[in-house]
């Protein structure tokens, strides 16, 4: 969206970009810095027509106008970043780890001295310190979220306490989950509002699979009739059955996978919906570990294995099929002593099904939390992935020939379950 441009540095020069898990939070600060460093190294080049966002009467700006206003408006002209500021990215979680003092003015610096040093550029650290001095950077935050919980705070503090320093005067963004949005944190911290990525537009979509296939063809490892016939199946698939899945660029870029694979869409949607889930919750979070495991740390720190984790987790859909008295097309409401008791079950220990709720809810996003304190309640991000879990447990029973059959009787809501399964 052009307005969060606009917004990021400009406007709003301390920011908060909130998005879903795979929703481009950390690629958009990785652009970003991107571009900023293009306009330094080629003050002549078109970084800014990256960074620029339309103006419009005020009026008439897109959050002004109603839902059903329809009307095309042409915007009067467009405004860009004023300079090419020097980005510096932190990754938040590596500061975590640091033995910082959040009170301070300059906690950030040791850490991004001990960075560039660690990266053979320690010869830079002057240059950068001084664009910090002058106002002439801007630092990008990655991931509030990914802190852990008990460090969060000091976070928070450490970046609110740079407005009493000699880095007053530096602009500043950060990325954080949305249900891990704390507003109290990040107001404390000095940030000036947030704004939430949307998800991909359809115009958005079919260029990015277009220019997916578009570079495997370029690459040699497709034809070109290949590129061609992948890309409209899965356009059709994207616009069409797996729209639910496919405005997130995460997902979408496991459907390109899937796709390439050589797995048909949404023909083989099993394929897509196991890919999903384990990147989910495996894959998104081991690659942002530096060490090789089977499991991401929050995960191998309760003793699980990945195959009891999605036993349990196909254990808590099949739940909630089962239990869901009205049959639509939503994800069923499960009760979390529900769920609970399920986790419980599977870990024999009360403590570790708790934590493994918190990351399945916080972390992979598999489950999501509604309702409040005294009546709170899970259910799966979309009814899809309900059917496919449920499928999984199903598989698994002694009796799945003869309990397929009675389900196939009891009408259309267990289709899905039962083709998946198939």
């Amino acid at each position: 969206d052009p307005r969060a441009v606009a917004a990021c540095g400009v406007r709003r020069p301390r920011l908060v970009i909130i998005g879903a898990p795979g929703s481009a939070k950390s690629t958009f600060l990785k652009f970003l810095a991107m571009r900023l460093a293009q306009g330094l190294r080629q003050p002549d080049s078109d970084w800014q027509t990256h960074l620029r966002w339309p103006v419009y009467p005020r009026e008439r700006e897109p959050a002004q106008r109603r839902p059903d206003d329809n009307e095309k408006i042409e915007p009067l002209g467009y405004e860009s970043w004023p300079q090419p500021y020097l980005p510096v990215f932190i990754t938040l979680r590596d500061f975590a780890t640091t033995d910082f003092d959040p009170a301070s003015a300059r906690a950030f610096w040791p850490f991004i001295e001990t960075t560039l040093q660690q990266q053979e550029m320690g010869q830079t650290a002057p240059v950068v310190k001084e664009a910090l001095l002058k106002g002439q950077a801007i630092l990008l935050f990655d991931g509030v979220d990914e802190v852990p919980l008990n460090r969060r705070a000091k976070v928070w503090q450490a970046i609110g306490a740079m407005q009493r320093g000699p880095l007053a005067d530096c602009p500043w963004l950060t990325t954080c989950r949305k249900l891990s949005y704390n507003e109290e944190e990040a107001e404390i911290a000095g940030a000036g509002g947030s704004v939430t990525l949307d998800e991909l537009n359809p115009e958005q979509i079919k260029t990015f699979v277009t220019v997916w296939f578009k570079t495997l063809q370029e690459a040699g490892d497709v034809t070109p009739d290949q590129a061609q016939g992948w890309t409209e199946r899965l356009l059709r698939a994207a616009t069409g059955p797996l729209q639910h899945l496919s405005g997130n660029p995460m997902l979408l870029t496991i459907m390109d996978l899937v796709q390439t694979s050589r797995a048909t869409l949404p023909e083989e949607r099993v394929k897509l919906y196991l890919a999903c889930v384990e990147t989910l919750l495996f894959r998104w979070q081991q690659r942002k570990e530096t060490a090789e495991a089977e499991l991401p740390a929050e995960l191998a720190q309760l003793g699980l294995k990945p195959d009891t984790v999605k036993r349990l987790l196909a254990e808590i859909a099949w739940t909630a099929h089962n239990q869901q008295t009205e049959r639509h097309n939503e994800p069923a409401d499960i009760p979390a002593g529900t769920v609970l008791a399920l986790a419980r079950k599977h870990l024999q220990d009360a403590e570790k099904a708790t934590q493994f709720l918190n990351y399945t809810e916080q972390r992979a996003h598999l489950l999501v939390g509604r309702g409040g304190q005294e009546q709170l309640y899970f259910g799966f991000p979309h009814r899809t992935f309900q059917e496919y879990l449920a499928a999984r447990y199903l598989v698994g029973l002694p009796e799945f020939g003869e309990r397929a059959g009675q389900l196939a009787e009891s009408g259309e809501f267990w289709r899905t379950t039962l083709l998946m399964a198939a």
